[in-house]
């Protein structure tokens, strides 16, 4: 249900209650991920939003892909909300 513009990265969705938490790793040496979700796969409904889950800042996106940057060997959890 979901495509990475990085080989290098390594993700976990899980989905619960409407929303869903994406946990995101990076093997390589870091950059910038953008990440193209399957929204109708997934049951969620246009209008949603991405968040850096455990600091509450907004993760942008662009034309249906959440675009972030992953330092070396970092991980981030981003949730997705409608």
């Amino acid at each position: 249900p979901f495509q990475y513009s990085q080989e290098r990265v390594r993700s976990l969705l899980l989905a619960r209650n409407g929303k869903l938490l994406l946990i995101n790793a990076d093997f390589g040496n870091g950059g910038p991920c953008r990440l193209r979700l399957d929204m109708d796969a997934l049951g969620m409904k246009s209008g949603w939003t991405a968040k850096n889950a455990e600091t509450g800042e907004p993760v942008a996106v662009e034309k249906n892909e959440i675009v972030f940057d992953l330092k070396k060997h970092d991980f981030n959890l981003i949730l997705i909300e409608p």
